[in-house]
């Protein structure tokens, strides 16, 4: 299991909403554990872009 720091999954969210993230999801542990600590829960081949690119844009948006 992934321990991050508290800011890291914010900032793993923002970059991949940035369109940062290439490949697929499998790839980056980081960002597919940080979207699961917010509910979502993707395949491991789902494309960085523009699927998860999106996804996060959206969480970005429903932010406080």
């Amino acid at each position: 299991m992934i321990h991050d720091e508290p800011g890291h999954d914010l900032l793993q969210i923002e970059q991949a909403a940035a369109g940062e993230f290439s490949g697929y999801l499998g790839e980056w542990p980081h960002l597919k554990a940080a979207l699961r600590r917010r509910g979502v829960h993707l395949l491991d081949w789902t494309p960085c872009v523009p699927e998860v690119r999106d996804v996060c844009k959206g969480l970005i948006e429903e932010k406080p």
